[in-house]
């Protein structure tokens, strides 16, 4: 998914979302994030709404205005059974601490 029509198709999603749920999208919508969430989901566009979801409720939750990693650190784990802090959008050389076939069989138990 990470080629350059995927991730600005991936942009425009995570506005759209971000919009819906009133919250500003702008601070995370960066090369680096959008990278990180399609590798979080497997490069998935079902895994990526369902990011999305998760991500945007937490912030909605807290009353929050802006979107932040921090949302999506909260969603990771609640979607796949990874523990707590243990995600690929606050870790560096995330691609190497991560499986994607271990990913997929833990997303697809969920």
């Amino acid at each position: 998914m990470e080629k350059q029509r995927d991730l600005d198709e991936m942009l425009q999603l995570t506005f759209t979302c971000s919009e819906k749920a009133r919250l500003d999208f702008g601070p995370p919508a960066t090369k680096d994030f959008l990278a990180r969430l399609a590798f979080a989901c497997c490069s998935r566009w079902g895994l990526v709404i369902e990011m999305l979801v998760e991500a945007l409720t937490h912030g909605q939750q807290n009353g929050d205005e802006v979107c932040a990693k921090d949302h999506f650190d909260h969603a990771y784990p609640q979607i796949n059974s990874e523990p707590a802090g243990y995600s690929p959008f606050s870790m560096s050389g995330y691609r190497d601490g991560f499986d994607h076939a271990r990913m997929m069989e833990l997303f697809s138990r969920t």
